[in-house]
């Protein structure tokens, strides 16, 4: 039985991959483990998620490379079971700070997108370095988990063959059913309940990776007019998106919302969640949507975490960057009668009780 384990990110912020190791933090330190998340600045929207009995190492620093010039040290004085890390930065960062420890301490490292998607719009220098960078440290890791078989199959291609033998897939964790049950106690939003028409949902960072702008233009393309877009999530393309909207004729039926804690508060009173993405790996908000019962259309974006979660065979699941056919999706759902529980049963499958135990597994292997 693992006795303590650390997790580092670079914050609190609020991201997929730091809400899904908050859940994973707060679940081993109820197994009894002893739980120690490093961060460079103890701060973000999640940090009130964490459980109290999680200790936090602040490093304080500005950059992430900085973090080498103080978690060596720790891990050499504390020998944690196993570092578990998310995303290439941190990943490459942690890896490093393992080498300096010595002796060797278990890096379990987690990929969370799907690379050759993720790069397709970076500069020429940028993913170079990406590659190099992912082929010199990456089988120097103890294991690495991806959250798909898609992203592990093209995590691969730069790896090598000795990075590729170290992948397995674990997928990200559903909402407890404490926290998806029933619907939210008081309506988070005007819009709900009003009788004005149907409310769809978005969450996610502001960026060109998420396709808001594929979503706006299906919004103005629908024939149905009656349809408003709430939008959870804060990020630099957030004053460019407004502008469009307004320019699209949406300022009265699209809302910017920021960063709100209590998202499935928002999900369970949706008429429809939308992903709109280019490129993910198994996105938690299109879980979480699952989880709430509510419909949902998605886009098959790089990484296959729609089909992964919705299956194969769904007509829910349309081509990126298709606001035509995006916007006709959103009608069909919106018209379509489901059962209760006929939606969230797909969700049975990520527990999180699963996830923690294939997580902590890992710190064992030999």
């Amino acid at each position: 039985m693992v006795s303590n384990i650390f997790i580092y990110l670079p914050s609190f912020a609020g991201g997929g991959a730091e809400r899904v190791f908050v859940r994973f933090a707060n679940a081993a330190v109820e197994r009894g483990i002893d739980v120690s998340f490093v961060v460079n600045r103890d701060e973000g929207p999640l940090r009130d998620l964490l459980s109290s009995q999680v200790r936090v190492i602040n490093l304080d620093v500005d950059r992430g490379w900085k973090a080498v010039l103080r978690l060596p040290r720790i891990l050499r004085e504390e020998r944690p079971a196993a570092l578990y890390s998310a995303m290439t930065g941190p990943n490459i960062v942690a890896q490093l700070c393992c080498l300096l420890a010595g002796p060797k301490v278990r890096h379990v490292a987690s990929e969370r997108n799907h690379p050759t998607g993720l790069m397709k719009k970076w500069t020429p220098r940028k993913r170079f370095a990406y590659k190099i960078l992912i082929r010199l440290f990456y089988p120097r890791m103890s294991v690495i988990t991806a959250v798909t078989d898609d992203v592990r199959s093209d995590l691969a291609r730069y790896t090598g063959k000795a990075g590729k033998d170290k992948i397995v897939v674990v997928h990200n964790p559903a909402p407890e059913n404490d926290e998806t049950a029933g619907n939210a106690s008081a309506s988070v939003h005007p819009w709900f309940g009003d009788g004005g028409g149907p409310v769809i949902l978005a969450i996610g960072r502001l960026v060109e990776q998420k396709g808001y702008k594929t979503l706006l233009m299906s919004l103005a393309e629908s024939t149905r007019k009656d349809v408003r877009l709430l939008v959870l999530g804060e990020g630099p393309q957030k004053t460019e998106l407004r502008t469009m909207a307004q320019t699209l004729g949406l300022a009265r039926r699209t809302e910017f919302c920021g960063f709100v804690p209590n998202r499935l508060d928002y999900l369970k009173q949706a008429s429809l969640y939308v992903l709109s993405s280019e490129t993910e790996g198994f996105p938690n908000s299109l879980l979480e949507a699952v989880s709430c019962d509510v419909k949902v259309v998605s886009t098959d974006f790089a990484g296959g975490g729609a089909r992964t979660i919705l299956g194969e065979e769904n007509t829910c699941i349309v081509p990126v960057n298709r606001p035509t056919e995006l916007a006709r999706a959103i009608e069909r759902e919106l018209e379509r009668d489901v059962a209760p529980g006929q939606i969230s049963s797909l969700a049975t499958r990520f527990s999180m009780e699963r996830m923690t135990q294939k997580f902590l597994d890992l710190a064992e292997t030999a």
